[in-house]
């Protein structure tokens, strides 16, 4: 399993939960660390830690990695005959071969650009990224989140006596391993030689 970060700088084996992450960040600037999560717990510092650990991990995934997309992800319209995309959607890929017509997103439904209509007649396939939550994300993830969120939140925030800090080498070694990580899921699960994804790729379009 991929090692996340401790306050020594030395490395854990299990994953980081959100309540880690957030007292790794308050103990980098020399805070003292929360029990738990709740509202009466939660200090200043800490919601502002929370807070930057949430936009972070959002930010991280928005570049659409293959834990958070799901590939050609067939969705039905509904009984409105409206296209309905998840809440938590970042952003989402359509194929024109499945609806040949110019369709955009706005809101979180799908809209037909062409044709001035929000109403579809039949399901379009889209290629799907997703803001997970930070505890649904792999560790190689989580590490790099807080690595991130940890050096962005010191800045201006950062004893003199601090033992441990979350420099740029260390969110350049969390950067490395996700991308390490990405890579070796890519390749087991979705040869770049098959022809049937080169050909999805090809005639992809982006929702904007």
């Amino acid at each position: 399993m991929t090692s996340g970060i401790t306050d020594s700088g030395m490395t854990r084996t299990i994953p980081t939960t959100i309540l880690q992450a957030v007292n790794q960040m308050l103990k980098a600037i020399g805070r003292a660390e929360i029990m738990s999560l709740a509202n009466e717990n939660m200090t200043e510092d800490a919601q502002s830690a929370l807070s930057m650990l949430s936009d972070t991990s959002v930010e991280m995934q928005s570049r659409g990695w293959h834990f958070n997309t799901d590939e050609e992800l067939l969705i039905e319209p509904d009984e409105q005959s409206l296209i309905q995309l998840p809440a938590n959607t970042i952003s989402a890929v359509v194929n024109p071969r499945s609806y040949p017509a110019d369709v955009t997103w706005r809101g979180q439904q799908l809209y037909d650009r062409a044709n001035h209509t929000y109403v579809f007649d039949k399901p379009i396939y889209v290629n799907l990224t997703s803001a997970l939550p930070f505890e649904q994300l792999p560790q190689a993830a989580r590490w790099y989140v807080m690595a991130l969120a940890g050096r962005k939140f010191a800045v201006g925030r950062l004893p003199e006596s601090a033992t441990f800090k979350f420099t740029k080498e260390v969110e350049t070694d969390a950067w490395s391993a996700l991308q390490q990580y990405d890579h070796d899921s890519r390749s087991a699960t979705l040869p770049e030689s098959s022809p049937h994804f080169a050909s999805f790729r090809r005639g992809q379009r982006r929702i904007i």
